[in-house]
């Protein structure tokens, strides 16, 4: 996971309320070069959270992928949920994140 995490940056951008229902919060996963290759949209619930994440990176595996988001809810979104709903704009397919001990697989 280090190896993934290192380079790679989170950055909190302002939702667009045209877009983004209110309360919800949107991240960009920057790399290295300080290029935004995906974006997090995080929507907060009572009983379940959810995460939308678009990407521009066909290189990176979705379990990669994944587990930048379940860092990205531990360490800086600060989730509460037990299971987190991910869908990856990819293949709009349904990826429940599960949280065991400090972090979500």
């Amino acid at each position: 996971m280090s190896e993934l995490l290192a380079g790679v940056c989170f950055v909190r951008v302002a939702a667009d309320p045209r877009t983004i229902p209110e309360g919800a919060q949107v991240w960009d996963l920057v790399d290295e070069a300080g290029v935004a290759f995906a974006r997090a949209e995080v929507f907060e619930g009572k009983e379940q959270w959810g995460v939308r994440v678009q990407d521009r990176a066909p290189n990176l595996a979705d379990g990669d992928l994944l587990r930048l988001v379940g860092h990205l809810l531990v360490w800086h979104v600060s989730c509460p949920a037990d299971t987190v709903d991910v869908v990856l704009g990819r293949t709009h397919d349904h990826h429940p994140l599960v949280r065991v001990g400090g972090e979500y697989v």
